[in-house]
């Protein structure tokens, strides 16, 4: 895309966002008052010579989640100026690609299909180019917010301030690719079936994860490079194995002992290749097990925390609580009040 952008840019017709979008700033599109529709998003038509779609966004304390479905029937360039204003935003690119340059053309952000970056500036104008159909979502985030949010994970205000100062304009290097936890979760964001309140907490909550999986990463954008083709494949067998067998208990040792690798290098090479320790990897693969279950099934909870690899029922609900920030119990009572169908198209009963 960036050979062709660089022959095609500069006989593009350029529109102003008030143009494209008819609101003049991010703030007044977000402040409008859109239709509600289900799924916990309000809803914008997109419709002028250059664009046919539709934006879908959230709003919450701290952060706004914007999902934007594109058909582009002429390429084209869009004019920001975010001069005086803060901008923080995940923008990860599902189909399409997004290319801006500054106006002073010593800045570019080059964000291809599948790839995501994070941004962050407190001015800067310049012009967007698109030729192709694009979907994206862009997570317009408060610092204060995301301070909050990363310290919860024992990152400090300190580490995020200077994290932002060392990366002038966007956080990492190059745009990085959006990978299969990241994809999962986009899909769940864009095509959830829930309603009401509950929809609205569902977005919230899968937005978070989704902005903790960048921050997986922060410090070395691609962590496996380097490291030895057959080091990678052990690494991938166990966390085969994991996905497989989750609701067992097993500890380091076995695994070390299992895959002929010494706990050292399987500790810090799978917190590095796949974003996480191998046992926050394990709670997390069982709680979306219990979710799963508490959401599309009558099964007690008790034998939900059993066949989700927990022994005692408060270990589960403790674990459970922590991860989605709602009680298995609760998250249950929620869906039988607003009498959401499981996604195997059963609804649940209050005889859960």
């Amino acid at each position: 895309m960036e050979d062709n952008y660089y022959q095609i840019k500069d006989k593009l017709p350029c529109l102003s966002m008030a143009e494209f979008y008819k609101k003049s700033t991010l703030a007044d599109l977000f402040g409008t008052n859109a239709q509600i529709i289900t799924r916990g998003y309000q809803s914008l038509e997109i419709d002028n010579p250059y664009v046919k779609g539709q934006l879908l966004y959230a709003q919450y304390d701290g952060f706004t989640v914007c999902y934007q479905n594109w058909e582009v029937t002429s390429p084209f360039k869009l004019q920001v100026d975010y001069a005086g204003k803060r901008m923080l935003k995940l923008q990860l690119e599902m189909e399409g690609g997004s290319h801006f340059e500054a106006d002073h053309r010593q800045t570019s952000i080059h964000i291809p299909a599948y790839h995501h970056q994070f941004i962050a500036f407190d001015e800067l104008s310049g012009e967007l180019t698109y030729t192709s159909p694009r979907r994206c979502v862009d997570i317009h985030l408060d610092l204060a917010f995301l301070k909050t949010l990363l310290a919860s994970q024992g990152v400090s205000a300190k580490t995020v301030d200077q994290l932002f100062n060392d990366s002038k304009y966007k956080l990492f290097q190059q745009a990085i690719p959006i990978s299969m936890e990241q994809l999962s979760l986009l899909e769940d964001l864009i095509q959830h079936p829930y309603l009401g309140e509950f929809a609205r907490d569902y977005i919230r909550s899968k937005t978070i994860e989704l902005i903790l999986t960048v921050f997986n990463w922060v410090g070395d954008s691609l962590p496996h490079l380097g490291r030895k083709e057959s080091d990678l494949k052990i690494l991938q067998q166990v966390k085969l194995y994991i996905d497989g067998h989750y609701e067992n208990t097993f500890r380091m040792e076995d695994l070390c002992r299992m895959f002929g690798i010494n706990a050292f290098k399987l500790k810090k090479g799978f917190k590095e290749v796949f974003g996480c320790p191998v046992f926050v990897y394990v709670r997390t693969k069982r709680l979306q097990k219990a979710y799963a279950l508490v959401t599309e099934s009558c099964l007690p909870l008790k034998e939900i925390a059993f066949l989700s690899g927990y022994k005692y029922a408060h270990h589960f609900t403790q674990a459970f609580y922590a991860q989605y920030g709602v009680l298995p119990s609760a998250l249950r009572q929620k869906r039988e009040d607003f009498g959401i169908q499981s996604t195997s198209g059963y609804t649940l009963k209050r005889t859960c």
